[in-house]
């Protein structure tokens, strides 16, 4: 079952820098997350799954691909993965977040239940082409 978030999706000025934090367009997690459109992929991310009801919704599709971006690209392990997102506002904003949490919004132990291997992996932006 999956939730589509196409409708709400969090641009640079949605994301909520309080505590007087203030991101930079010029960081390449925020010049990366421009790049990608969100909804297409999404979209494509959607298919994957059965709309029946019952069960637990699927991440959302800019949570779960954008954690796997981060987690190829900086070279992490599950657990690194969720203490780098707990630290960090950019990944935060790449993945989605609305705000600036303290805590990752998963455990490393969810992340096996990520749908990485067939949703995720062969979402393709038409502007992109992100296959990883």
């Amino acid at each position: 079952m999956y939730k589509s978030t196409a409708s709400h999706q969090i641009t640079f000025n949605d994301f909520n820098q309080s505590c007087g934090m203030e991101l930079s367009l010029d960081n390449e997690w925020c010049v990366l997350a421009d790049r990608i459109d969100w909804v297409v992929a999404e979209k494509h991310y959607a298919q994957h799954f059965p709309s029946r009801k019952g069960g637990h919704p699927a991440a959302p599709l800019r949570q779960a691909l954008g954690d796997l971006i981060i987690q190829k690209r900086m070279g992490l392990s599950d657990r690194a993965l969720v203490k780098s997102i707990a630290e960090n506002p950019y990944y935060q904003y790449f993945i989605g977040l609305q705000s600036f949490a303290k805590t990752c919004p998963f455990t490393a132990t969810t992340l096996v239940g990520f749908p990485q291997p067939r949703a995720v992996k062969k979402v393709r932006c038409p502007s992109k082409s992100l296959v990883l």
